[in-house]
């Protein structure tokens, strides 16, 4: 399970080194893609495998499944480490969520979020509010989800 929150710096190549708490469960080879929200997400092989399979347990022919996997395989690249652990972003895939020089890894549970820092900040300092973060949580019960 990837949990905790980790700032690293990408160097002159577009790479940067996976957090080693990641590295150990996610392994050496793993999928990026570019999400909705501005932010990256990273599945390991069979986690990847598993979200593709949920897509196409759906009609196939509904032209919003249709486009909602366009939408993501287009958008998802398979990554290998180096030895040191770094792996490259492409440049169109830091162009996408406005990183400049500073990303921060996110631990999801299952998957593990890439934001520019300054755009996880803002996320984040909106929810230091207690009403906001209580209010989420009343929406989140309303709608039937188990907390």
């Amino acid at each position: 399970m990837f949990i905790g929150q980790f700032e690293r710096s990408i160097d002159s190549k577009n790479r940067v080194v996976l957090p080693p708490s990641f590295k150990n469960d996610l392994g050496n080879i793993f999928y990026l893609t570019i999400s909705s929200g501005k932010k990256l997400e990273i599945r390991n092989v069979q986690e990847f495998e598993n979200f593709v399979d949920k897509i196409d347990q759906n009609n196939q022919l509904d032209p919003n499944i249709q486009k909602y996997k366009r939408f993501i395989l287009a958008r998802t690249i398979k990554v290998e480490t180096d030895k040191l652990g770094r792996f490259l972003i492409p440049e169109n895939f830091l162009k996408a969520i406005a990183i400049k020089k500073t990303i921060s890894f996110v631990g999801m549970g299952r998957i593990i979020e890439i934001w520019a820092s300054e755009n996880l900040e803002m996320q984040l300092d909106e929810l230091e509010n207690d009403s906001t973060i209580d209010d989420l949580a009343a929406e989140m019960l309303k709608k039937g989800y188990k907390l």
